[in-house]
């Protein structure tokens, strides 16, 4: 099988409808529909697409570099660099903190 072929016979699962879903998700969250299921603490409606979708990509991508500077330690004779560790979970961190955000809930209830 030649790399051409291989993709031609992946994309047979692919329904090519991905940037419908985001749409119609989007569409909802316009509509108002999503709003009242989600709160903040202060009762007021809270949801960001935008956010929710920039914090869980930024979650993987951050938590991949923690990984993957591990990985390079234990397996790759690299330097484990504390500092850039602590830099890439703050990162972690930070994404986190936007997903919480864009939900409208809080660290704390997340953590308890």
């Amino acid at each position: 099988m030649t790399i051409k072929e291989y993709q031609v016979l992946a994309m047979r699962t692919n329904d090519g409808e991905c940037s419908n879903r985001v749409r119609g998700k989007l569409d909802e969250f316009y509509d108002n529909e999503v709003l009242t299921s989600l709160h903040m603490d202060t009762g007021e409606n809270f949801f960001n697409p935008g956010e929710l979708l920039n914090g869980a990509l930024g979650l993987t991508g951050e938590a991949g570099e923690v990984a993957d500077m591990v990985k390079k330690y234990f397996f790759h004779g690299h330097k484990l660099d504390r500092d850039d560790l602590i830099k890439e979970i703050g990162d972690v961190c930070w994404y986190l903190a936007l997903t919480c955000h864009s939900i409208g809930i809080s660290l704390e209830e997340v953590m308890s």
